[in-house]
């Protein structure tokens, strides 16, 4: 089984959205994520997907898309 739209969070990227992003919806996203601990952590991740011997991730980004925080200077 092949996952792939399995969101992943690295743990930079999300502390440069609640850094740049709308202070409201990011109060709602970090206590949102809190909770789902293998978004941002790898060994966690590497551990449920142990659970399973035919199960593979393709890992991408969330939304909102890394444009959407501002021109490239920002947003890169």
């Amino acid at each position: 089984k092949i996952d792939v739209f399995n969101h992943i969070i690295p743990k930079k990227y999300f502390d440069k959205i609640l850094d740049i992003g709308p202070r409201g919806k990011n109060r709602d996203m970090e206590k949102r994520n809190s909770k789902l601990p293998f978004l941002f952590d790898l060994d966690e991740r590497f551990r449920i997907m142990d659970m399973f011997n035919d199960y593979i991730q393709i890992p991408c980004l969330p939304h909102p898309p890394p444009e959407a925080f501002g021109p490239p200077p920002v947003s890169t």
